[in-house]
């Protein structure tokens, strides 16, 4: 019976640090991409009032990130807003990076 009651709090010991590992690599994974995002250089066409803006997505860690996407608003100095877009849901799988672009309609009214 003590043979019994160790094995199982040894499972129940390896199985909380097991459980405080997988939780700590998912938060470092999401540390990870958070500070990898970069913007590039946005292009703007004036023939149709659009603004591209570049956006490098990395994801350094074991697992794949769904449903993430970008939302860039950009107001003038009065709090009018001129510039509005965002991303379709992306997916960005491990040790990868993703290249997408946000289509902004510029408001010239």
């Amino acid at each position: 019976m003590k043979l019994v009651n160790k094995i199982l709090n040894i499972a129940i010991v390896v199985s909380v640090l097991l459980a405080f590992t997988i939780l700590g690599v998912f938060v470092w994974n999401i540390v990870q991409v958070y500070s990898s995002i970069s913007i590039g250089k946005p292009s703007i066409k004036f023939s149709d009032s659009k603004v591209e803006l570049p956006i490098n997505i990395s994801n350094p860690g074991p697992f794949s990130i769904d449903e993430i996407s970008a939302r860039v608003i950009v107001f003038d100095e009065y709090g009018v807003k001129i510039l509005e877009g965002t991303t379709e849901p992306l997916k960005v799988e491990p040790a990868s990076t993703l290249q997408t672009k946000i289509v902004m309609n510029l408001n010239v009214s």
